[in-house]
């Protein structure tokens, strides 16, 4: 969304929603983390689309539509950025490192 919440700005179209070929859900780090396969910022907003219905979608919704279907305009507690990912070897070791050792040479986004 916009920094005002009141446009959406940017959206994937249903065929867009995978992430090496499964759907592109969050993958769950420690501590209750998860880590982002989407590419979102700190104005992610969620909506009441399943991934599977939205993948069904033939095209990306009116923006009517999509307004209407927000469930939360703020929905993260914390966005925290620690580098691209390939820069990791095994990602998901590497990032539960990183969450025990209180994010060191990360940035906090949000």
């Amino acid at each position: 969304m916009n920094e005002e919440r009141t446009k959406i700005i940017s959206y994937p179209d249903p065929s867009d929603i995978y992430y090496q070929g499964i759907f592109s859900i969050p993958i769950q780090l420690s501590y209750c983390y998860l880590l982002d396969n989407r590419g979102i910022n700190e104005n992610v907003a969620f909506l009441s689309f399943t991934y599977q219905e939205y993948s069904k979608l033939k095209e990306v919704p009116p923006m009517s539509i999509l307004l209407s279907r927000i469930v939360d305009k703020y929905p993260l507690k914390e966005l925290i950025y620690c580098g691209e990912r390939a820069q990791y070897q095994q990602e998901v070791t590497e990032l539960n490192k990183l969450i025990q050792s209180g994010f060191t040479g990360c940035t906090r986004v949000l």
